[in-house]
């Protein structure tokens, strides 16, 4: 061993001074190598609240061992097997040393082996639970479970439930974290050890992060967290990020049990989904910056059953690649009750999905909006907050739930951008007008101002695909990307909301826009057939001066179904045949080849050479089109014959739309022999359509019967009588005189005779898919 003396004695025999100061550098540090103090282990040996062998004791224990450059140990080794519970009657003291507390130290635990979003397959048996602590007049932060001000502390292998309650006026949790780069890794909180049970007690906050760098859960399967919460308020949540932010939350269950399909705050949300108390998957306030999710599987969280399942409310954070609002198959269940996927009211610069493979988040399975970017005003302080430059990317968004709102009615949208106001009673948190709701209508110049600047979406024109490439004609009038460079992404829906803008099931295809300009045209590569399924796209400001380089983001674009290459508007009326109508295959002579129209359809009239155009004011797109005869419903129009036959179609619509319907047939006829009448399926009857109109006129070079008449969305004449975006018709002149030996009055000789036919319960049972 090196010594004094003889380290003395080498300075002696060292001629350079420079040398020597090394040496004597080297020595000092060995000496300080010698004297450190190696890492401490405490262990808890029995379930009692305090006293030798009890949580309380080890901590007090690692607190006093002040190694600040060790990170010490706290292991169980209680006696006995299966569930140990740790009562906690007051509170814990706070963790002021960097210290691992390991539950999976315990005999007769595992820790989890599957990899996100697999189900849970490990076994916890160290409970620790507030359910007995009385926190009355306590303040915040002292009655939570653990309080970790320690740097560099870790969590592992524990359920901690039952110590949050906000009725109290105070601020506690399950874990509170006021400490930078603390992992919280392989737990169970606010749900206890089996893993599908939310803990006793109250679990109104569970895990509430103010430091910075925090680690929630991990790619490792060991690392995984389930988090649940019952709100007792409007301030609840599995985690809460603020501080200074910067933290990470990979491969967790927020809101699921073990199972991943267990939905554990079943009663968080009413029938209405609005009503307090709120409780929310993920909240990311404070400094921002937080990442939850990410590309990978293993990274993946699955966030369900909150009241909003994600919630925005700082600045520059990023969600990608989660399911939210499904269980862990990415599989709507009506077992899981949510509320709003996701949304901001506060923020600027987040990123919500993300332009690479599986960066894109699902979700499904939520109430009013898939994400809602919302402007929140409380006039009577006055207070505003607005989100800013959100920009969402590559997600899909499907079965979202029609929601009634105050003020507004049915919500039911991928993503809106909307406003709110309390005005009554603002400590409620319950917004007492609702603005904007529903699809916002594009403004020239896009000048308006409010939630995401409130961008323009892309309008689309028409979509066709020809093999496996769609070419889209649409127009962009955007005025949020600094540089105007604009990223356009489409999506296809086999069902739209019930306004028919969106929701976005599938991405299809990506193009880059300047913001201004008419007929712009856009063409992709897709490898499976969409025709005849609708189209929508949103528009996202490219802006380099954020984090992710991209800005604001549009709400959907209204659907327009994909024509093919035989049908180029998707009307059910083929290019070849819409050729062949009057005026060289423009029926209504409007200049425009009814082919390409997609609300001018022209077709034959059921069994005969009879040309029909059907013309519609009010809505988006005719759907389908059709004839049908007479025949073909569940019962027939006694007395009553239509020698051009039904014409069937729906339309779509925005709720509540009222349609104008111009229906030509191109006959040479008197008017005054006709009646204008509806066939509703649900009465099984025909009535005459008051309010139409039957003339005689000539089109182009073509002499035509046209009749017309107006239908509202949800009113008489709509066949299901619900105000959905959705119309659906079948309507036919009729008359009672004989037309002799055209075979086109069947039903009125038949019925003369006694004869009764039906040749199916056609519309009894038939449903027209909305696109």
């Amino acid at each position: 061993m090196l010594t004094m003396s003889s380290f003395e004695g080498v300075l002696n025999q060292r001629k350079s001074s420079r040398l020597a100061g090394v040496l004597v550098v080297s020595l000092v540090a060995l000496f300080a190598l010698s004297g450190r103090a190696h890492a401490a282990s405490f262990s808890v040996t029995n379930t009692s609240d305090a006293g030798a062998g009890s949580l309380r004791q080890a901590i007090t224990d690692a607190n006093s061992n002040s190694n600040p450059s060790t990170l010490d140990t706290i292991d169980f080794a209680i006696v006995g097997s299966g569930l140990h519970t740790i009562s906690v009657t007051s509170a814990l003291p706070d963790v002021t040393e960097k210290i691992s507390i390991n539950g999976y130290s315990q005999t007769g635990t595992s820790a989890n082996t599957n990899t996100s979003p697999s189900p849970f397959n490990n076994t916890i048996t160290i409970e620790l639970s507030g359910a007995s602590f009385d926190a009355t007049g306590l303040g915040s932060h002292a009655a939570c479970g653990l309080v970790i001000r320690a740097d560099n502390s870790e969590i592992h292998g524990l359920s901690v439930f039952g110590f949050s309650n906000f009725a109290l006026g105070a601020t506690n949790s399950a874990i509170y974290i006021a400490a930078n780069n603390v992992k919280i890794q392989g737990n169970y909180l606010g749900v206890r050890a089996d893993g599908t049970n939310i803990g006793l007690g109250s679990n109104d906050l569970t895990l509430l992060v103010e430091g910075a760098g925090t680690t929630i859960g991990g790619e490792l399967p060991g690392d995984r967290n389930i988090i649940g919460s019952i709100s007792g308020s409007n301030q609840g949540a599995g985690v809460s990020f603020g501080g200074s932010g910067n933290g990470t939350i990979y491969g967790n269950y927020i809101g699921l049990g073990k199972d991943g399909i267990t939905d554990l705050s079943p009663m968080n949300t009413d029938v209405n989904g609005i009503n307090p108390p709120f409780s929310f998957g993920v909240n990311l306030t404070g400094s921002g910056g937080n990442i939850v999710g990410g590309a990978t599987t293993a990274r993946r969280n699955i966030v369900s059953g909150g009241t909003a399942n994600v919630i925005i409310s700082s600045d520059n954070n990023t969600v990608q690649g989660n399911y939210i609002g499904t269980d862990y198959q990415g599989n709507v269940r009506s077992t899981i009750t949510n509320g709003v996927g996701t949304t901001t009211s506060v923020g600027d610069g987040n990123l919500f999905g993300g332009v690479n493979a599986g960066e894109g988040n699902l979700i499904a399975g939520v109430a009013a909006a898939g994400i809602n970017v919302s402007k929140f005003s409380l006039p009577t302080i006055p207070y505003e907050i607005n989100p800013t430059r959100l920009a969402i990317l590559g997600n899909i968004i499907r079965d979202v739930r029609v929601l009634p709102l105050n003020t507004f009615g049915n919500s039911n949208l991928g993503i809106d951008i909307t406003a709110s106001i309390d005005s009554s009673n603002p400590a409620d948190f319950l917004p007492d007008i609702f603005e904007n709701f529903g699809p916002n209508v594009n403004d020239a110049g896009d000048g308006d101002d409010g939630a995401n600047g409130m961008i323009n979406s892309p309008t689309l024109k028409s979509a066709q695909q020809v093999s496996n490439q769609i070419t889209v004609k649409y127009d962009l009038d955007s005025a949020d990307s600094p540089t105007n460079a604009y990223r356009i992404e489409f999506f296809t829906n086999d069902e739209s909301t019930i306004f028919g803008y969106g929701p976005g099931q599938e991405k299809i295809g990506v193009i880059s826009s300047t913001g201004n300009g008419t007929n712009k045209t856009a063409t992709f590569t897709v490898t499976g057939d969409y025709a005849d399924k609708s189209i929508t796209a949103t528009a996202t400001a490219i802006d380099g001066t954020t984090n992710s380089g991209f800005g604001a983001t549009s709400e959907f674009s209204r659907n327009l179904s994909i024509g093919s290459s035989a049908d180029f508007d998707s009307d059910g009326a083929v290019d070849a045949l819409e050729d062949l109508a009057p005026n060289g295959g423009d029926g209504n002579n409007d200049g425009i080849p009814d082919k390409l129209q997609p609300t001018v359809t022209s077709f034959k009239a059921d069994g005969t050479s009879v040309f029909t155009t059907l013309v519609t004011n009010g809505c988006s797109e005719n759907g389908t089109v059709a004839s049908i005869d007479v025949s073909s419903l569940a019962k027939m129009d006694a007395g009553k014959s239509y020698p051009y036959g039904l014409t069937d179609f729906s339309l779509n619509c925005s709720r509540g739309d009222t349609v104008t319907i111009h229906k030509y047939v191109f006959v040479n006829a008197d008017p005054a022999t006709f009646t204008l009448r509806k066939y509703n399926p649900n009465t099984q009857a025909f009535t005459a359509v008051a309010g139409s109109t039957i003339t005689r006129q000539t089109v182009g070079s073509a002499q035509a019967i046209v009749s017309t008449y107006s239908i509202t969305d949800g009113g008489q004449y709509d066949d299901d009588g619900v105000a959905n975006g959705l119309i659906v018709d079948p309507v036919g002149l009729a008359t009672t005189q004989a037309l002799a030996n055209t075979g086109e009055n069947i039903w009125a000789i038949l019925a003369g005779a006694g004869t009764f036919i039906v040749l199916g319960a056609y519309f009894a049972t038939r449903q027209v898919r909305r696109k």
